[in-house]
């Protein structure tokens, strides 16, 4: 930092719209008036500009050090058609040096130099950049903004002491800087502190050359950053046997503040580092997420070729902001002709102007039509409110620009028409015809139901996509709810630990007893599996509809050995029916069948899966939770007149549903919408083909509750000129729901679609992603290879969350043996039994050894607290798992890999390069 001493009156501070972490200064000096901007304030970018010039003057008067020289300017720049701007930009107005260029470039705040080493050995030939910065101190008492709270007291005795500085941040506004503080805290912190910073910046730049990517785009200020806070509050662990998991959990930490793009200042309260409006975040959280996956042993995920599209994609996003700034711009009455000239010959009024500028450089020449291509299919987030903001920018957009944003339209119609398309069934009377005879097939089971036990009396309930029109591509799939008429007394609504979506039964009726679980309550379980051998036993005495065969369950099924857990989840004991096996199996709430469409052409030999839901209705009026503001009023009407359901969820819950509500306001809504939501479900669909994924990843609910969302509060338009637009802001709005999983129900108040514990977040929005790519006419980021290792990866996750089950219920003084019982014979009871179940039984399988060579690594997120928890563990673990928690010791050999790259390879040479550099760039060389 070059410090500024020579000024008679300190500027004042004022505060700046950038934020806390940044100031304006006012300066009444003659003397530095030259440097006033428009608005009177001391401007930084004309002083470090005035100041670049000095560098450049001086640079050519001194002697350089023996061993050092000093880069110019690359030749082929002043050959440039920019050449004027980067001059400009440069601090010289297009004038020689005697030198034949400009030595310092302009790097955020800073004056750049590059020299090169050119004596030693280990490091001859060595390129270093050195950064002067134009600074100014002041005291702590002068700061503005509200100071973080710092419990560590030697900190503050620093802080104190150094106070703080200001640098120059752009055009107008200076950064507040604890430089200088942070110099001295890391001076006095331990080895093992600085050690584990030191291999977080090694790794960095070990995952950032194999991307192709420059290191600096994750810079060592946030790894600081982190690491300073932890360091301030708790004095945080770095002894060596512990350091391994400390560089991950700080990972970790720097991770989910880049996902949640804020990482907070550890010296300033309401400051954020980071920018929401980044799109270069993404590209971090990228760099993050592969350092981690090195940490813990596994390969990294992204080839270089894949990285290189990735940091394209971003690209033509900073491309779409470029636009969009000149854009609005012009849709604020300005001219674009004024607009054009202002982006074009001054560059340092854009924003991110550092950023963009060799990106622009691109984007105004003819010949990079290349990227354009691509770029159009992007600019839907320029023009995507209005139809009238469409017609000003055909009129603004001259030439190219004008030809690539008629392009843009025309493709994004006949992609939502291609869909479209898809979304329709191929035969409508055939399909309507499969219908008719499902539904007397369920009428036929029902009545035999009622037939074998007279408690299940019921009233058909017809609900699901194909009642709501918008089942796509096929007839595939139906959904029937049970509403159970012959309860005498409605069982009373009570409050669950699962949250306001899900409520407990309690039903006081002797006919019922039988189905109470141990705590008293109305069971979902014992009811559904009792309901499933009803459906069993009818199968066998029912006419079937002529055209329809119901498909057993698979025999290989009886071959297994986990038949006996399967068949009492199946609702039977390991007996077969009389046709010889089960027809119906459990998914979720309902009891499913498969039956088989033998009739027609267009359809024939199509497997449909059948689903029977019991359910019990209510009035709103005994809704137990708060509802959500609903402003349409027809919605209203049809919530109040139809009330809610509640199916079985689970072991001992039940879930809310307002089905037949939607399926009412669904069949009340505009074609537009219903094709809407066709089309993200096809697309959907399409997407899960190619990755090799299933489709019920991404529930059609949600897509279904974001549309419902829209349509209660707003009414969105849903006309076909604007179907494009409205499907990709809706997409985009599910992508930040799943992101910060978090999706609001839209009948219910407090109630998220999304569980935040669950790992196929990361899978769903990978989803989700991809059709937006796809939407916009631009090409899938994933092969069906990586889509694979991604679900695997996923896979090694719900494996490590079995065990943390099991090991948490050991720790909290159950019997193991116990523990490993209740988990693999009685499978209900695991977390998220339906999606563990054939997980759990490779786990248990010694002949499955392959996946626990990757799913070691992941077992540190069990035992990495306490080296007295894993002391426990392998007390605890026998046999197979013993070996997997002894393998996880080699983690320790990677990380002593990276402490020896983070070494100089010469701390004698390093130490003389040091000694001249501070000899050569001494504070009084650079007097202003």
């Amino acid at each position: 930092m070059i410090q500024m001493d020579s000024l008679s009156n300190t500027p004042l501070l004022r505060p700046c719209d950038k934020g806390d972490g940044y100031v304006k200064l006012s300066l009444e000096s003659r003397e530095w008036e030259d440097f006033k901007d428009a608005d009177g304030f001391f401007s930084p970018n004309l002083l470090s500009r005035f100041f670049k010039q000095l560098v450049n003057k001086s640079l050519n008067d001194i002697k350089i050090p023996e061993g050092l020289a000093v880069r110019r300017t690359r030749p082929s720049l002043r050959e440039s058609s920019w050449w004027p701007v980067y001059a400009d930009l440069l601090g010289d107005s297009g004038e020689e040096s005697q030198s034949g260029a400009v030595y310092s470039e302009n790097h955020g705040p800073a004056t750049t130099l590059y020299v090169q080493w050119q004596g030693g050995r280990s490091y001859k030939n060595l390129w270093i950049s050195v950064d002067l910065t134009l600074s100014i101190d002041y005291p702590i008492s002068k700061l503005l903004v509200p100071l973080a709270e710092i419990p560590l007291a030697e900190a503050n005795s620093i802080l104190q002491r150094c106070g703080f500085h200001v640098v120059p941040a752009g055009l107008d506004s200076w950064r507040i800087s604890f430089s200088m503080v942070e110099k001295e805290v890391l001076a006095s912190s331990s080895d093992g502190f600085k050690q584990c910073y030191r291999v977080l910046k090694i790794v960095r730049d070990v995952v950032c050359e194999n991307l192709g990517w420059d290191a600096s785009l994750v810079p060592s200020y946030v790894f600081k950053t982190v690491l300073l806070s932890q360091l301030f509050t708790n004095g945080h662990r770095w002894e060596k046997d512990r350091r391994s998991q400390t560089i991950i959990e700080h990972l970790d930490r720097v991770m989910q503040g880049v996902k949640a793009e804020k990482i907070q200042s550890c010296f300033l309260r309401s400051y954020n580092l980071l920018s929401p409006s980044d799109h270069e975040n993404k590209l971090r959280q990228c760099v993050l997420e592969e350092m981690l996956r090195v940490m813990r042993g596994m390969e990294m995920a992204f080839s270089r070729e894949e990285a290189r599209e990735r940091k394209l994609q971003i690209r033509v996003l900073e491309m779409v902001d470029v636009l969009d700034y000149m854009i609005s711009s012009l849709l604020r009455g300005k001219n674009p002709s004024v607009v054009w000239s202002k982006v074009f010959i001054n560059i340092g009024n854009l924003p991110n102007p550092r950023k963009g500028g060799e990106f622009m450089n691109e984007l105004t020449d003819l010949n990079c039509t290349e990227l354009s291509e691509k770029a159009y299919f992007n600019l839907i987030q320029i023009w995507s409110s209005t139809q009238d903001f469409f017609r000003k920018l055909l009129i603004a957009l001259k030439g190219e620009l004008s030809l690539l944003a008629h392009n843009f339209f025309a493709i994004m119609s006949y992609i939502v028409e291609r869909f479209e398309e898809k979304a329709r069934f191929i035969n409508e009377s055939e399909a309507e015809l499969i219908r008719e005879k499902l539904e007397i097939l369920v009428r036929n089971i029902v009545t035999q139901v009622e037939k074998h036990d007279s408690r299940f009396q019921s009233t058909l309930v017809k609900s699901g996509s194909v009642y709501e029109g918008t089942k796509v591509r096929e007839p595939n799939e139906f959904d029937f709810m049970i509403q159970m008429d012959s309860l005498t007394n409605t069982p009373l609504l009570c409050p669950c630990d699962k949250g306001d979506g899900y409520a407990k039964l309690s039903l006081e009726s002797p006919e019922w007893e039988d189905f109470k679980d141990a705590d008293g309550f109305f069971s979902p379980n014992l009811l559904s599996r009792f309901f499933k051998k009803l459906v069993n036993k009818s199968l066998d005495d029912i006419k079937v509809p002529e055209g329809l065969a119901v498909l057993r369950t698979r025999p290989s099924l009886f071959k297994e050995t986990w038949w006996p857990v399967y068949a009492d989840l199946l609702g039977e004991s390991g007996e077969e029916s009389q046709s010889g096996a089960m027809y119906s199996e459990n998914h979720g709430p309902a009891t499913t069948l498969y039956v088989r469409w033998q009739g027609g052409s267009s359809y024939k030999d199509l497997t449909m899966s059948v689903d029977l839901t019991l359910s019990i209705d209510y009035p709103i009026s005994k809704l137990p939770v708060p509802l959500a503001e609903i402003p349409l009023a027809e919605a209203n009407s049809i919530l109040q007149r139809c009330g809610f359901h509640v199916v079985p969820a689970g072991l001992d819950s039940w879930r809310i549903s307002f089905s037949v509500v939607e399926k009412e306001v669904l069949a009340s809504s505009s074609d537009g919408f219903q094709t809407c939501y066709r089309i993200l479900k096809i697309v959907r669909d399409v997407v899960c083909e190619n990755l090799g994924w299933d489709a019920s990843l991404v529930p059609s609910y949600v897509f279904k509750t974001v549309l419902l969302s829209q349509l209660f509060t707003n009414g969105h338009p849903w006309e076909k000129d604007r179907r494009s637009q409205t499907i990709i802001e809706h997409l985009d709005h599910v992508i930040q729901g799943v992101k910060a999983e978090k999706i609001q129900s839209c009948f219910l108040r407090r109630y998220n679609l999304l569980s935040p514990s669950d790992h196929e977040n990361k899978l769903r929005q990978c989803v989700l992603e991809e059709m937006l790519r796809v939407m916009r006419g631009i090409e899938m980021a994933f092969s069906r290879e990586e889509a694979r290792e991604r679900k695997l990866q996923i896979r090694v996750l719900e494996m490590v969350d079995v065990l943390d089950y099991m090991i948490s219920s050991f720790l909290r003084g159950k019997n193991l043996s116990v523990v490993w019982n209740k988990v693999f014979v009685n499978i209900n009871n695991v977390p998220n039994a339906r999606k563990h179940g054939w997980f759990t039984n490779e786990l248990t399988d010694l002949n499955c050894t392959e996946l626990s060579e990757k799913a070691y690594f992941k077992l540190i997120q069990i035992w990495n607290f306490t080296e007295d928890f894993f002391r426990k563990l392998l007390t605890a673990l026998k046999g197979e798992l013993n070996l997997l928690a002894q393998k996880t010791l080699i983690r320790s050999e990677i990380l002593e890999n990276f402490e020896d790259k983070a070494r100089f390879q010469d701390e004698s040479e390093a130490e003389l390069i040091r000694e001249r550099d501070s000899k050569r760039l001494s504070p009084t060389s650079w007097q202003i």
